[in-house]
């Protein structure tokens, strides 16, 4: 991690989430494992270990911290969107569109605040989990993001707002029209 050390994202991931954490490190002193498990971490795993391990440990987590009820089976709904959260599937004017986890993450977040205009940083919260402001690598992610979802000249869902962000206009607009939601 290169803005802060894990013990300390531990600290301010838990002041916020109660969210399973395990770290997955390198070998290190038993002094940081110990901060780490004090920090908040739940396990504290020392590389290099094997994916079914790994995979039972995550499976250990999700079981001592199930997911509630109605977080399981959240679905957001907005204009010609529909996401099932649970069930990690978009549906757009009633299609069923395919989309990688990352832009799944992107079309939520967007979508959780259809017709306001989210900043670059806020995104990147949001999708990425970090304060960051790389506005090249959401554009990227932005205008896979359109083509998947039917974006055209006649219809334009995710808009760009100069110099700000974005702002998702969940029924489409007509190019340079001002969207109300």
């Amino acid at each position: 991690m290169s803005k802060m050390s894990g013990v300390e994202f531990c600290r301010q991931l838990r002041e916020i989430s109660e969210v399973p954490i395990i770290v997955l490190s390198a070998p290190t002193h038993e002094t940081i494992k110990v901060e780490a498990l004090n920090a908040g971490a739940d396990d504290y795993v020392i590389k290099p270990i094997s994916m079914r391990e790994f995979h039972a440990r995550v499976q250990v987590q999700l079981r001592r911290h199930p997911v509630k009820g109605a977080e399981a089976q959240r679905t957001l709904i907005a204009g010609d969107f529909q996401i099932d959260i649970s069930m990690h599937r978009v549906t757009v004017r009633g299609q069923v569109i395919h989309l990688s986890p990352l832009q799944f993450d992107l079309l939520r977040c967007l979508v959780e605040h259809a017709g306001q205009i989210l900043t670059h940083r806020v995104i990147f919260q949001d999708v990425w989990g970090i304060d960051d402001d790389r506005r090249g690598h959401i554009r990227a992610y932005i205008a896979q993001l359109r083509k998947k979802i039917g974006c055209s000249d006649h219809r334009r869902y995710i808009v760009t707002e100069s110099w700000i962000g974005y702002r998702l206009c969940a029924s489409g607009e007509a190019a340079y029209k001002t969207c109300t939601t």
